[in-house]
């Protein structure tokens, strides 16, 4: 029995290199705006790139899609193991 919604979730700082943009692309395409999967992203807090956070809440935005929530939290250990 599957969890809903099931939730896809991606802790990794905010940098080009890691591709965010084609991660939310590919995610939107594939599940549209469907209740029942989540994509969770989380870019790290200050170490990240503020710009291109800004850019993927945008890019979001832009798609029309709900089930994609992005932050930019530094976590300490707990919060990290209470993300996941």
């Amino acid at each position: 029995r599957s969890n809903k919604p099931f939730v896809f979730k991606c802790t990794s700082r905010f940098f080009r290199r890691k591709n965010h943009r084609l991660l939310v692309h590919a995610f939107a395409r594939e599940f549209g705006n469907r209740k029942d999967v989540l994509l969770k992203i989380n870019g790290g807090g200050k170490w990240g790139s503020t710009k291109l956070y800004e850019k993927l809440k945008n890019l979001v935005k832009k798609l029309k899609v709900s089930n994609i929530h992005i932050t930019n939290k530094a976590f300490n250990w707990d919060e990290y193991i209470e993300y996941l």
